[in-house]
């Protein structure tokens, strides 16, 4: 699956650098509307749904609505992330739907931080340095990665976001005024 252009007498995607800066531009674009998504009126009721469910259809709303909508609006993303990897690889292959990379994905999420819009990307960036360090040492990265997401998620529950977070909140916290005695 050759790149070429963009569009009908576009600029060429054959270089490294146009595609990168395609797929970086794509990135961005998709986090500015996942943002604004999550800030409008629609992302206020899937969050309610995530919390309860139960409340909200009692309050006459339909979840089934909102979740197929959602399901659809992440149907949206994964095509374009295809779209994108496939010219990358340069073939499109069942070899990328298998479980492990499913699993390294899950993985990518949780490093980063759930519930984030950005954790999923720097878990990502995480994931990716750790196996590419550790696969040059040894062949059995695969162990060592498992060993660390484990260890990741026992202290850092959060993600990489969170603790960036936690650390903040501590720098900026108010130190309390002595008492006089």
């Amino acid at each position: 699956m050759p790149k070429t252009t963009l569009w009908w007498n576009g600029p060429s995607l054959a270089s490294p650098s146009a595609y990168y800066y395609l797929v970086a531009g794509s990135l961005v674009l998709s986090l500015f509307l996942c943002r604004a998504l999550v800030r409008s009126p629609f992302g206020k009721a899937l969050m309610a749904i995530r919390e309860n469910e139960r409340k909200f259809s009692v309050l006459g709303q339909d979840p089934r609505r909102f979740k197929l909508t959602v399901f659809v609006i992440a149907a949206v993303f994964a095509g374009l992330a295809g779209s994108l990897f496939a010219p990358f690889r340069g073939f499109a292959s069942p070899e990328v739907m298998f479980w492990v990379l499913s699993g390294q994905a899950l993985m990518m999420v949780i490093i980063g931080g759930i519930g984030t819009l950005i954790g999923p990307v720097l878990g990502a960036m995480v994931f990716m340095l750790i196996q590419e360090v550790l696969s040059s040492y040894t062949e059995q990265w695969m162990l060592f990665t498992g060993a660390i997401f484990v260890l990741m998620v026992i202290f850092l529950p959060g993600g990489v976001v969170g603790a960036f977070r936690t650390w903040v909140e501590g720098r900026t916290a108010p130190v309390p005024a002595r008492e006089q005695g």
